[in-house]
């Protein structure tokens, strides 16, 4: 028997519990700019859930990137710019729609 109160499902406390995977980038074995990777779980899993990637350079994030669905369930990817990856995202692309019908959008960010 369930225990009375519960609200989360199964699969949002394993959502939850997921480990962050972190690592250096490389492009043809190298990684000149010294950026480091994770990948980790976001959002609110009662809610919504989003997969992040984080970049870093030396420990400054630089840009974040989240991948998950906007309110209509399309695939869509959120992307943070100018080098900062605490800011807002400022672009989001949707790659199942085709290039020229919304595939890329700006966001308002002001």
């Amino acid at each position: 028997m369930k225990p009375k109160g519960k609200t989360r499902s199964k699969n949002s406390d394993a959502f939850r519990r997921s480990n962050p995977f972190e690592f250096s980038a490389r492009n043809a074995g190298k990684n000149p700019k010294g950026i480091v990777l994770r990948s980790e779980p976001a959002g609110d899993p009662a809610i919504y859930q989003e997969i992040a990637v984080r970049a870093f350079r030396k420990g400054k994030a630089v840009a974040d990137i989240l991948v998950g669905l906007d309110h209509d369930g399309n695939l869509r990817v959120l992307v943070t710019a100018d080098g900062d990856g605490d800011g807002d995202h400022a672009t989001a692309v949707y790659p199942e729609k085709a290039i020229g019908e919304g595939h890329v959008e700006e966001l308002n960010i002001s």
